[in-house]
């Protein structure tokens, strides 16, 4: 049964007439503010949904649901308790009580051994979490309490919860935690995002259990914290805004070899420890509006993504890509306004990137606070848009050519906030290229995202992509087409503002180089990206760029020898 959205539904009949009934759908009925006694004590009910029924207000007293697998209370503002369980309900995996008005939970709770996920997010009155609850929860692997404002305890044995993979208390009132709690050594993501003392007090990260920071004899508050060697299955680790300052990230962070995804925005920082590039698992980075972030330096083997978006401190990159041996990169410094200046480093990480031999490249994307389009950039354009035509009678030297740099110049205007339309990564900005080959749409691909704070940034950005030519022919790029056109736009739901003031594309290629060893006293042949050359074998769909014939002469008049000895690949 599926009475969905019906405004004018105020109150259910007695369901004791329909004894097979399985699935209950009574999402947004604005009005229900009554459930009749028998609903709760089905006997066959799977699914009851009553998420955002905003006017209902308490539920029968009991609850004896044998079948129920799923019962979603989300948006319930004006719920204020949870029924008594007074039967078997060992059925049940997921019970979602987000966005209501709950206090308490009744400690029957604990007869819900088969309950998998239990969601609390942003129940702001709930006050405590009884340790007896959880005592029966043995296949809990999903307990989310961001939110919960008021709660200011963790269970003490929540350690014992050996199936629980992820646990969120970001934003709750947590202050004080003892070192005997949350290790289950399951565990896969953990969030604490924004749980921290107040400005005036001993920073709270410093006396967080799992946060693995030592005893330190400047601050007699802090507790001996056990070492992070007990959360080895830990994927995920968020401890953004937690009032974290240089120093208290603990050298140990080392030990939790599973860690794919760090997140350390909005803390006090100046510098990360050096033992973060021996994650070697470790493939997003993310610091957004570190604002005392002076350096970055070598970072993991696997790194995939960085984000440094509103790192205004923020002055060199220079050691980022010492190591990395990823086939994918992303790289954002949106309102990283120290940056600006000379752009010869963008290419110095491009040309480093491309030079760690065997690699097999997927894809690169940098975001730079620089207003013009690097002069390495062979064919460029201003506006949102660029077509390329490839001559008639032009030789295509397919063997060289591996991929194409494609950018464009960015800026956000002045405008009214607006609310992120993404709530997963609350990204409001997002920018696209569209590629027509030939006139014909083909394809299109992101290019950046960014929230609304940064998207008030008051300089140009640059944004320079690569695409290996396999990953391009998947995206429908026809090379041998004689007219390719690609325009950068805002998506259709983006925040407001977003211009695109300049673009470019450039051909990368590689050659077989002989090189001489030092040390072996041998020629060694390797391959080596050249970023800056070409076969200027297209031109430019715009009266503002040099003609082949212009590009040829400048080529001709070059006569700076070379220290290496190129061959032409087979």
């Amino acid at each position: 049964m599926r009475f969905s959205h019906c405004k004018n539904l105020i109150r259910t009949p007695d369901f004791t007439g329909v004894p097979y009934l399985e699935e209950l759908i009574l999402e947004g009925c604005i009005r229900l503010c009554e459930i009749h006694s028998s609903l709760l004590l089905h006997k066959k009910v799977i699914l009851l949904n009553l998420k955002d029924c905003a006017s209902l207000r308490t539920l029968p007293s009991k609850i004896a649901m044998e079948s129920l697998r799923e019962l979603v209370l989300s948006g319930c503002s004006k719920l204020r308790m949870f029924p008594e369980i007074v039967g078997s309900m060992e059925c049940l995996s997921q019970l979602l009580l987000d966005g209501t008005a709950l206090k308490e939970l009744p400690l029957s709770v604990e007869l819900l051994c088969g309950l998998v996920l239990l969601n609390l997010k942003d129940c702001k009155n709930l006050k405590s979490f009884p340790s007896a609850i959880i005592n029966g929860l043995k296949c809990l692997k999903t307990l989310n309490i961001s939110g919960c404002s008021k709660l200011e305890n963790v269970p003490e044995n929540l350690r014992e919860v050996e199936s629980l993979e992820e646990l969120d208390i970001s934003g709750t009132a947590v202050r004080q935690l003892t070192s005997s709690i949350f290790l289950p050594k399951n565990l896969k993501a953990l969030s604490v995002r924004g749980c921290k003392r107040p400005q005036e007090s001993t920073s709270w990260f410093s006396r967080f259990p799992i946060s693995l920071i030592p005893r330190r004899s400047s601050n007699p508050m802090a507790l001996m914290l056990p070492s992070l060697s007990g959360l080895p299955s830990l994927r995920k680790l968020d401890l953004s805004d937690c009032n974290i300052g240089e120093g208290e990230i603990p050298t140990d962070i080392c030990n939790l070899f599973s860690l794919q995804e760090l997140v350390l925005s909005k803390n006090n920082f100046v510098s990360l420890p050096g033992t973060i590039n021996r994650l070697s698992e470790l493939k997003f980075l993310e610091l957004e509006d570190c604002m005392r972030l002076v350096s970055l330096q070598e970072l993991p083997p696997n790194i995939q993504q960085i984000r440094l978006d509103g790192c205004a401190s923020l002055e060199r990159v220079s050691d980022v890509l010492k190591s990395c041996k990823s086939e994918y990169f992303g790289f954002s410094a949106v309102k990283c306004l120290k940056l600006v200046g000379d752009n010869d480093w963008v290419f110095s990480m491009l040309e480093g990137f491309f030079k760690v031999e065997s690699r097999k490249i997927n894809g690169l994307c940098f975001v730079v606070p620089v207003s013009e389009i690097p002069e390495w950039f062979r064919y460029k354009n201003e506006g949102s848009s660029i077509t390329i035509i490839k001559p008639p009678n032009s030789y295509h030297n397919r063997n060289k050519l591996v991929g194409y740099a494609v950018c464009c110049v960015f800026h956000v205007h002045k405008h009214l906030a607006t609310t992120a339309r993404n709530s997963g990564h609350n990204r409001t900005h997002q920018l696209y290229c569209g590629m027509k080959v030939d006139k014909i749409l083909t394809c299109t691909f992101h290019v950046v995202d960014f929230n609304e704070e940064l998207g008030q940034a008051v300089s140009d950005h640059l944004c320079i992509s690569y695409y290996p030519c396999q990953r391009l022919y998947q995206f429908g790029w026809n090379f041998e087409a004689n007219h390719v056109e690609l325009s950068f736009r805002p998506y259709v739901h983006s925040g407001p503002g977003l211009e695109v003031k300049a673009c470019g594309v450039h051909p990368v290629y590689v050659d077989e180089v002989e090189e001489f060893n030092q040390t072996t006293k041998e020629w060694r042949r390797s391959k080596v990206w050249n970023v800056y050359e070409s076969d200027y074998i297209f031109d430019v769909a715009t009266a503002s760029k040099r003609s082949l014939s212009e590009c040829a002469g400048a080529e001709a008049s070059d006569e700076e020898p070379q220290p290496k000895r190129y061959k032409e690949l087979e």
